[in-house]
């Protein structure tokens, strides 16, 4: 019996042995296996890919900041002394040159007008009496009837009595200009600002009473940095015919673009000193007066052609503290370069300096990407 009993412990433990031995030799195996299929090797990154060309001709927008500024800047003044009775505009509403905006007491000023006016006429009345009495004494004088004293004095008080009208008629034209000055028109059409004096203070010649700033069209200010000076060729023979030529589009802060574009009106002569750069100023139609002066917008350039550039698509770019840059594929590894980016058209940047034409830039997967690491080109997009 007990010899049974430990034949069957002495078979069992065999059999057990065996099932580790079998176990242990599959995970051989297996790890062999694995070995060999590469399952601890690298995987290539499968990634799309740019092949870089030069391009024969491109359009280029150049981008500046600007600031909008009134076609025309007006401070009304009063011209005379005296009270201010009304204000005959409303504040921040658009009026037409020569519409009324102030009253100024004018009762002093009337009662000059009508006493230059009544001297005037004194004046005229008494021309009349002494040019009458100088053509008879004239002809008395002919026919030898009154003495060469007598028509000497007619004559000079005919003379005088000329120079009277004239001096009547300038105070006349003189009480009639300061009574026109008690009604304050507006010089330019444009949008008021608040009024600058209330009804009932004194004012006199000189005090500004509102601003108006004409809108319709209006200009936008900004400068070329000297870089872009040189590199378009803006000093260049006729340059100033040149740029005259670009139109310009005008961006707002919040990324919109003004529907109506532009063109430029006045070049620099000169450079603008400390930071090298050149005022230009362009002409912007603004009928619905949507465009207010003195806001900060950015200024498109259009009409400028690149000749023999390199373009890579904007999706291929990354940013690193040293700069912008992109991944080529050299011998099936990514290798990264850095780029100098001078401009952009449609969906590229146009690329000056860091990529040669032949190039394969990376254009996917990019953040999986490090220098070195073992890339596989699935397609070539962009051809």
């Amino acid at each position: 019996m007990t010899q049974n009993k430990f034949n069957k412990n002495t078979k069992l433990f065999l059999i057990l042995s065996l099932l580790l031995i079998l176990l242990a030799f599959s995970g051989c195996k297996k790890k062999k296996e694995e070995g060999l299929l590469g399952g601890t090797q690298e995987k290539a990154i499968g990634v799309d890919v740019y092949v870089v060309k030069k391009v024969k001709s491109t359009p280029v927008h150049l981008e500046y900041p600007g600031i909008t500024r009134s076609y025309k800047h007006a401070v009304v003044r009063a011209r005379i002394s005296g009270t201010l009775e009304k204000v005959l505009f409303k504040e921040g509403s658009f009026v037409k040159k020569g519409t009324p905006l102030f009253v100024i007491e004018k009762e002093l000023y009337l009662a000059e007008y009508k006493a230059a006016k009544a001297g005037l006429l004194q004046a005229m009345a008494q021309l009349y009496r002494a040019e009458t009495t100088w053509e008879r004494i004239k002809k008395s004088y002919a026919e030898h009837l009154v003495s060469k004293q007598t028509r000497d004095d007619a004559y000079a008080q005919y003379k005088l009595a000329k120079a009277g009208v004239k001096l009547a008629k300038a105070k006349f034209k003189q009480a009639k200009i300061y009574l026109s000055y008690t009604i304050v028109k507006a010089p330019i059409s444009g949008i008021t600002s608040e009024r600058k004096v209330d009804p009932g203070n004194l004012v006199s010649p000189g005090t500004p009473l509102v601003e108006i700033n004409q809108v319709n069209p209006i200009y936008v200010k900004f400068s070329i940095p000297d870089e872009d000076i040189f590199k378009y060729h803006f000093l260049d023979e006729n340059s100033d015919n040149y740029i005259k030529k670009l139109k310009v589009r005008l961006k707002f802060s919040n990324g919109s673009v003004y529907p109506e574009l532009g063109k430029i009106d006045y070049v620099s002569s000169v450079l603008n000193k400390g930071i090298p750069s050149l005022n230009v100023r362009a002409v912007f139609p603004n009928e619905k007066r949507k465009v207010l002066p003195n806001l900060f917008v950015r200024v498109d350039l259009i009409g400028i052609t690149r000749k023999n550039v390199i373009l890579v698509p904007k999706r291929s770019i990354m940013y690193a503290p040293e700069g912008a840059k992109v991944y080529v594929v050299k011998n099936g590894i990514a290798v990264e370069k850095f780029i100098k980016i001078s401009g952009e058209y449609k969906d590229f940047y146009i690329v000056e300096k860091g990529l040669n034409p032949g190039d394969k830039v990376i254009v996917d997967n990019l953040m999986r990407l490090t220098s070195g690491k073992k890339v596989r080109v699935l397609k070539v997009v962009g051809k």
